[in-house]
């Protein structure tokens, strides 16, 4: 509160706050939705960890988990995504969003498997359930018969 009309002027000499503050952002900032997420799963007991990459409204199941991505983006940073992970039973464990620059913040909790997001891209080959690339796997299996 004022005490003296000295207060008063002061206020009055203060420059006008919308040239001080920054311009503000644009409404709605651009967002074009990744074709794929990728995954990091570690399954704590063995130690075995393996690189996922996941399709929007694809199921992929992998060890004793079922996952889907709903959607990635990568633009604006940090990339995130919204992830739905299940049992193979179907017992929901995880349905919202992880950010790939704070895997801290991921609240998927399991006692033996962790998942993190590790980013988003819009071209690759598709990933198998270990991790490995799916035209380099089908090779190797057509070169095995």
């Amino acid at each position: 509160m004022c005490q003296n009309v000295a207060d008063v002027a002061d206020i009055r000499e203060m420059p006008d706050t919308a040239e001080a503050l920054p311009p503000a952002p644009p409404e709605s900032l651009p967002l074009a939705a990744a074709k794929y997420a990728e995954l990091r799963l570690l399954n704590k007991i063995t130690a075995h960890s393996e690189l996922l990459r996941l399709e929007p409204q694809r199921t992929q199941r992998t060890e004793a988990l079922r996952m889907q991505l709903r959607v990635c983006y990568a633009e604006p940073a940090p990339a995130r995504a919204f992830v739905e992970i299940d049992t193979a039973g179907g017992a929901e464990l995880f349905r919202g969003w992880m950010v790939a620059d704070a895997p801290g913040l991921n609240p998927f909790a399991h006692p033996i498997y962790d998942v993190w997001l590790t980013g988003c891209s819009q071209v690759g080959a598709a990933r198998g359930a270990n991790g490995a690339n799916s035209a380099a796997s089908a090779s190797a299996a057509a070169s095995r018969r």
